[in-house]
């Protein structure tokens, strides 16, 4: 998934076990974006966000648990 946009996700930079969305810290980017060189393009890459500001750059990912694929097996 590299190589769209940064993934800013909810881990604190400095604390990276803290997730807590409450928090004013700056957040993690992982993987590199259309910008970036190949260097960057891999998910090892971590760098520091602040979580206030807006790029075309930085994105997220997101998540439904959908209820078709139930566990009673309807």
């Amino acid at each position: 998934m590299s190589g769209n946009v940064e993934e800013l996700c909810l881990n604190d930079y400095s604390n990276p076990h803290q997730i807590d969305v409450t928090g004013k810290g700056r957040r993690c980017v992982r993987g590199g974006s259309w910008l970036n060189d190949q260097l960057y393009a891999r998910c090892a890459y971590r760098f520091n966000f602040n979580p206030d500001l807006r790029l075309n750059l930085v994105g997220f990912r997101l998540c439904n648990a959908s209820s078709i694929f139930s566990t009673t097996g309807r």
